[in-house]
């Protein structure tokens, strides 16, 4: 009888061993091995994955009972390319390269290694299949560095833990979130120096964000300035912000070296403005000169005209008023042959002297008019009066019957009796100044290559 049961009970036992076996199975691998939910891998590829999640599982295990608590600090990292390891052990996955003087929180130790969180900026993947309304559906569920089913294992989740993340843009198969609260990883303990309490990072990262934050609006306040024209540009508080990340923030040595970089650059981008705007200050001033010298030129190729035409139209009336003064007169009660003796000429009235400067004053005000809009005479001679020069001198006549002689009068400096300026005026009567030592105020005039300048008088003090 036994030997005819024992078949039967051999089959019952291998039947129960079996479901016993698969109900401890984790989910993960047996969705995970063709990476779509709507195809079942064979048994044998169930049990290659079954062996490695559960390996995988038994090495995060035993890392975390590796790892023997301290007070948490904050770490800096002294070298470049020091890797980031899942593991306490050198041949462990990197999870990333580090670089000189990132900080990292440090809560363990395991023999050479120091045991710290996660960087804040690390994601983990987590496969969409066991997540339902940010729970997890399933037990051992891995957690991986990147969103492929051959990626490094992180850490575990359980059913129940709740998960929040958003579909990965890299495969929207999976989940992309934080790392859960017991995930480690692990560095060299050569290449990390304690700066700290754990609080310190916070700090660190605060005023990190904040250098940042101000090099890049210092950095967008000197491109704005440096677009406008020279003459508006103000480069004081850009240099001043750089200067305060480089004196404020030197524990952060990439700012510092930016805001350098940035002082120099600006410096140089400014003296090449500079130049170039001296340069074309330097061209405009040449062409006003240029400018000006032709109507200075022009004004007094006028004043030479207007005076030629004035001395002629002088000499044509002394040569008529001397003919006419040596006309004989008829006169009935003298013999025909008697002649009256022809008076000299007289000397022109003074209202007269005056008068005749008029038309070269008319001259010199249409061209002051030319270039000052359409203003009066009282108004040009204002304008010169505001400009005018002060001289001293005894006043003396001028009567030498020379051509184009600039004054009918000249001014002798008292006690040497030496000619000073020729004068003439429309203003002022200065026959009766004659002798008299005075102050007037005049403005320049042609001198037609005399020996001393000349003058028109505006006024006498």
């Amino acid at each position: 009888m036994w030997k005819t049961l024992f078949p039967y009970y051999a089959c019952v036992m291998a039947f129960a061993t079996s479901l016993h076996s698969t109900s401890s199975m984790p989910s993960e691998p047996i969705l995970l091995a063709t990476e779509n939910t709507a195809e079942l891998p064979s048994k044998r590829e169930n049990n290659r994955r079954t062996s490695s999640v559960n390996g995988a599982s038994t090495e995060i295990g035993n890392a975390l009972l590796l790892i023997k608590p301290i007070a948490p600090f904050t770490g800096k990292i002294i070298k470049n390319k020091v890797r980031l390891r899942s593991q306490a052990t050198m041949d462990s996955a990197i999870v990333r390269t580090l670089s000189k003087d990132d900080m990292l929180i440090v809560v363990g130790e395991a023999e050479d290694f120091f045991a710290v969180l996660p960087p804040k900026d690390l994601k983990a993947y987590v496969f969409r299949t066991f997540i339902l309304d940010q729970v997890v559906e399933g037990s051992h569920v891995n957690v991986r560095l990147e969103p492929a089913i051959d990626a490094t294992v992180i850490a575990q989740l359980n059913s129940g833990d709740r998960v929040e993340g958003t579909v990965s843009p890299q495969n929207s198969k999976w989940m992309e979130i934080t790392p859960p609260d017991a995930t480690r990883f692990f560095v060299a303990k050569e290449f990390v120096e304690k700066i700290g309490d754990r609080h310190m990072l916070t700090t660190l990262e605060r005023r990190r964000q904040e250098v940042i934050n101000l090099l890049s609006a210092s950095h967008q306040i000197e491109q704005q300035e440096m677009a406008k024209s020279f003459n508006e540009i103000n480069i004081d508080g850009v240099v001043a912000s750089y200067n305060k990340v480089i004196k404020d923030y030197a524990e952060f040595p990439v700012q510092v070296a930016k805001a350098k970089d940035f002082t120099t650059q600006l410096q140089e981008a400014y003296r090449q403005k500079k130049i170039a705007y001296l340069e074309s200050t330097a061209q405009q001033s040449d062409a006003q000169k240029q400018q000006l010298n032709s109507q200075i030129l022009a004004q007094q190729e006028r004043l030479n005209e207007l005076e030629k035409k004035l001395q002629k139209e002088i000499q044509e009336k002394s040569i008529e008023d001397l003919a006419a003064s040596q006309m004989p007169k008829s006169d009935e009660s003298a013999p025909a042959a008697a002649h009256t003796p022809t008076p000299p000429p007289k000397a022109l009235p003074i209202a007269d002297k005056m008068q005749n400067w008029h038309p070269l004053e008319i001259g010199y005000y249409e061209n002051w008019k030319a270039l000052n809009g359409d203003l009066s005479m009282l108004e040009f001679y204002q304008q010169e009066q505001l400009h005018g020069v002060k001289l001293s001198g005894i006043v003396e006549a001028y009567n030498r019957p020379v051509k184009n002689r600039p004054g009918d009068f000249i001014l002798v400096a008292k006690g040497s009796n030496l000619p000073i300026a020729f004068l003439y005026s429309t203003q002022v009567n200065l026959q009766e100044k004659l002798g008299q030592e005075v102050t007037i105020l005049a403005a320049p005039r042609a001198n037609n290559n005399f020996a001393f300048p000349a003058y028109h008088v505006l006024s006498i003090e």
